[in-house]
């Protein structure tokens, strides 16, 4: 959840957690509005469990590419200019790569993600 020049814009990530949690959905909201700091503290298990899923992801892409699949990759794309990144995908799409990794989605300027891997 992200609060730019005023307007919230929620992921995926932010529907699920609310799903679980309606509160979080507070918390989140205070942190990205600036009414909270965001919690400083990160939970040994859960940094594990994303350096699992990093590699998890790396050996799927290797996997992809082994199978003569066209791969794509924009993980480090929109990171700055996010309106980039999207065209950047929509370009993958319309080019007919079979795999687009983290391709970037995004509806108006209220929701944006990444899909870990799409095969198209």
């Amino acid at each position: 959840m992200k609060s730019i020049a005023g307007n919230v814009r929620l992921s995926a990530s932010d529907l699920s957690n609310h799903l679980a949690c309606n509160h979080l959905t507070t918390l989140d909201l205070d942190a990205a509005t600036g009414s909270r700091a965001a919690p400083k503290w990160n939970s040994p298990d859960a940094f594990v469990l994303q350096q699992r899923g990093i590699a998890h992801e790396a050996a799927y892409i290797q996997h992809l590419q082994s199978l003569g699949l066209s791969v794509i990759n924009l993980q480090d794309e929109g990171a700055g200019d996010e309106k980039s990144a999207f065209s950047k995908t929509c370009t993958a799409i319309e080019s007919g790569v079979d795999v687009i990794v983290q391709a970037v989605l995004a509806q108006g300027g209220d929701w944006f993600g990444r899909a870990t891997q799409q095969v198209w």
